[in-house]
């Protein structure tokens, strides 16, 4: 007969237990919830005792639960934070080449300039002469350095006028 009793405990699901309460502040509360609610138990303790620990016990678990959930959006947070912060360095990154591209280009484009006009020169004396290098076509190849000086000045301006500073 002990056997039989077991399979049925097994099978069935329920489970009986003793507990004391030894805390007179959590014997008077569930005395004063018992007073306040008797009539959603059908006035039976035992159901509204069982209903109190299904409660609390579901509160438990979405807490932790909830506990759980707030950690991995603090962990996507702290990602999203890392992300956002390598991009920024990406952008200033990009506005510096952008810069050198933007200066270099102008650089190359006015020396090129310069060596067509001594070329076109060249091309009409039929040949270099002495002459050409007293014309100063020439000194200005020497000057790339203040090239660079002025179009990143250019550049800054350009860009404070683009973004309205």
């Amino acid at each position: 007969m002990e056997k039989t009793t077991k399979k049925e405990f097994k099978k069935e699901g329920v489970l009986e237990l003793r507990t004391r309460v030894y805390n007179q502040n959590t014997v008077e509360a569930i005395n004063e919830l018992w007073d306040k609610h008797a009539r959603w138990c059908r006035n039976n303790k035992n159901e509204f005792i069982n209903e109190l620990l299904y409660r609390g016990t579901e509160s438990w678990l979405l807490e932790e639960r909830n506990i759980a959930e707030a950690m991995r959006v603090d962990t996507i947070l702290n990602r999203l934070d890392k992300i956002e912060a390598k991009l920024k360095h990406n952008q200033d990154y990009l506005a510096i080449m952008f810069q050198q591209l933007y200066v270099q280009n102008k650089i190359n484009y006015t020396i090129l300039t310069r060596l067509y006009h001594i070329i076109f020169r060249l091309e009409c004396a039929n040949g270099m002469k002495p002459d050409i290098y007293d014309t100063g076509a020439l000194d200005g190849l020497r000057t790339i350095d203040n090239l660079y000086e002025k179009f990143c000045a250019e550049f800054e301006a350009l860009e404070d006028k683009m973004y309205g500073r």
